[in-house]
């Protein structure tokens, strides 16, 4: 599914010398977590946190594609937790054909 990029980012508030991006690094290799990019915010506050205010670790931001003209990117979901549910409505009305939005839409009214 190449419509889908996982991207996750160690925002580092506390423990600059614990927490750097060669550690980061060793997390994923631990928990045998692949297919994703690792970036690493360890900024003063780190811009993700600042950008998205995110509320302590974990913590998801879910960003949607491009959309209207301007090309803007939803945020889809920004939170502690993320509802399951509601992820997986998310990412089956992003992936489905338009015509199969525009029925669904019109199904629904």
């Amino acid at each position: 599914m190449d419509q889908v990029h996982f991207t996750v980012v160690q925002t580092v508030f506390e423990g600059h010398d614990q927490n750097t991006a060669e550690q980061a690094v060793a997390s994923l290799k631990r928990h045998d977590i692949t297919g994703v990019d690792l970036g690493h915010d360890s900024g003063e506050p780190p811009t993700i946190m600042a950008d998205y205010r995110t509320g302590g670790t974990p913590w998801a931001v879910i960003i949607g594609p491009p959309q209207g003209p301007e090309g803007l990117r939803p945020v889809l979901a920004n939170d502690f937790r993320v509802d399951a549910e509601v992820l997986v409505d998310s990412f089956a009305k992003l992936l489905a054909p338009a015509d199969a939005q525009d029925e669904a839409e019109a199904a629904q009214a």
